[in-house]
């Protein structure tokens, strides 16, 4: 079919057992949907398969009669390329963007009120490529949510079938009273391989709760599991969380690197590295842990870091006013990092005795 539109449809199901789509175009060129509303759906709203092309804009989909595994979707793309997606409103939506085996897919804003999970779903079970969202937005009343997130179904074919060029420019989350920090929450969630190049542009999270991370906390502003060769994080800001920003290789060979800045207000963990060089600016409050970097090496494939820098401007951290600014399996032989704004004390260096995880490190504004 060429050029099937729909504007205007307004559905409501009260039905548990009606999973059938309230719209499905399927193998058509220069599909449209716009200004349309679903009620109590429990599959997919609205549903594009092999697609090309297509149109959506100004849909709203609330209330979901189920929200578990396979069920409580607005907008699913599968299978489809060059889509362009306006403006989408969810509230109590499993997802209310998901998309599986997609490329080209411009989206301009995705918002839910409720979300069960994640609000965008870039690569679900699949591949995907060429992906730009501008902004996610999202008020979280469930112990689990996420604003974007990314997954594999299994490992077979992981390595060699990166999702690229994912652009990210802005998620806010909002988090409701009754949701402490150290619930289920991420910012941006991304567990695949990310191939040459990824840009997140803004992360920002607050808690209303006003209860302080502990050892056990599970949220994230930004997490990603898989390599990278270069990462891009313009900004994560966070009033509390449990771990800023954490990047690890899993079991890639292939070393990443990222590029961060962080204002965060109290954190439970710093920044957590496996097999990632980095480069970040921290401003934290207060970090409960001691360390505002964390190196480790992959255990499965030996990857390591080789350039960690990280310029400090502010830290409170917790037990006391010296601290370690990078933690695990790096030992610093002599010296001292200075107080002072310009560079780390040249008579720091890293034993030759044992594998290191970081063969330069700065800090910037900080001390030992």
């Amino acid at each position: 079919f060429v050029s099937p539109s729909i504007t205007g449809l307004a559905v409501t199901n009260t039905d548990g057992a009606n999973s059938a789509a309230c719209s499905r175009f399927i193998g058509c060129l220069n599909p449209k949907v716009e200004k349309s509303e679903t009620v109590g759906n429990v599959g997919a709203a609205f549903l594009f398969e092999n697609c090309y092309s297509g149109f959506i804009d100004e849909l709203s989909m609330s209330k979901p009669l189920k929200t578990n595994s396979g069920n409580g979707y607005g907008v699913l793309i599968w299978k489809s390329s060059e889509m362009t997606v306006g403006n989408l409103y969810g509230d109590g939506m499993r997802h209310v963007l998901d998309m599986d085996s997609a490329y080209g897919i411009t989206v301009n804003y995705v918002s839910d009120d409720n979300p069960q999970n994640a609000i965008v779903e870039v690569a679900h079970n699949g591949f995907t490529g060429d992906i730009s969202i501008n902004e996610v937005e999202g008020y979280v009343q469930a112990t689990e949510a996420y604003g974007v997130h990314a997954s594999y179904a299994a490992t077979a074919g992981r390595l060699t079938r990166a999702l690229h060029g994912i652009n990210i420019n802005r998620v806010k989350l909002t988090i409701a009273p009754i949701v402490t920090v150290d619930s289920l929450i991420r910012g941006v969630y991304l567990d695949a391989e990310l191939g040459d190049y990824c840009k997140i542009g803004t992360v920002e999270m607050t808690f209303l709760n006003p209860s302080l991370p502990t050892a056990s906390t599970k949220s994230y502003g930004v997490i990603i599991l898989g390599s990278c060769k270069l990462l891009e994080v313009g900004r994560i800001k966070a009033n509390l969380i449990g771990y800023p920003l954490t990047c690890k290789v899993n079991g890639s060979s292939q070393r990443g690197r990222v590029e961060a800045n962080l204002d965060i207000g109290t954190s439970q963990y710093g920044v957590y590295l496996t097999g990632y060089d980095s480069k970040v600016a921290c401003v934290y409050d207060k970090v409960n842990r001691d360390r505002v970097v964390e190196v480790a090496q992959n255990t499965v494939t030996g990857v390591q870091a080789m350039n960690v820098s990280v310029e400090s401007s502010q830290r409170a951290l917790s037990g006391g006013s010296t601290a370690q600014p990078v933690y695990s399996d790096v030992v610093l032989q002599t010296g001292g990092i200075k107080t002072d704004s310009t560079f780390m004390s040249s008579s720091i260096s890293v034993s030759a005795t044992v594998t290191p995880t970081a063969k330069e490190i700065q800090l910037r504004n900080g001390y030992i």
